[in-house]
């Protein structure tokens, strides 16, 4: 994606008519997210920059659609995971923050660290200091709320 800076991409996931693609950042160098319609190297178009304003949102992430908005869960290595969503593609929202409480949740859970299960979002985390958590969202009105 133009830069030695996403030296990876991390997870794939469509939404709305888009094929969207986090990256893996390099230190100093957040997270990115991009997005395509026709995805034949013409169309992508950059949607999310330097880990939404913060370098150290990056290393493994993961995209998942869930109850009709994208949801991008990212590592922070300084202040644990933060789980973002969009509806639109284009602007987004934090939902959670903090590691979910726990500074130690700093990474998710390598390989399919987020599902969607009974529809609840399943996002999972590694924590070298007090074993890996699983946090469900429930569907509310409008924040869900993601409880261990």
């Amino acid at each position: 994606f133009g830069s030695a800076d996403n030296p990876g991409i991390t997870s794939l996931a469509v939404f709305d008519t888009h094929l969207y693609a986090s990256t893996l950042g390099k230190a100093g160098h957040g997270t990115e997210v991009w997005r395509c319609q026709v995805c034949d190297g013409s169309d992508w178009s950059r949607v999310v920059d330097n880990g939404f304003g913060n370098s150290n949102n990056r290393g493994m992430n993961s995209l998942e659609v869930f109850d009709g908005q994208l949801y991008l869960s990212v590592g922070n290595i300084a202040t644990g995971i933060e789980v973002w969503r969009t509806a639109s593609g284009a602007q987004w929202e934090q939902v959670a923050a903090g590691g979910f409480g726990n500074l130690d949740n700093v990474i998710l859970a390598p390989d399919s660290s987020t599902a969607v299960y009974r529809n609840r979002l399943y996002v999972g985390t590694y924590n070298s200091v007090s074993g890996g958590e699983a946090w469900e969202s429930c569907v509310l009105a409008y924040l869900p709320a993601l409880t261990r």
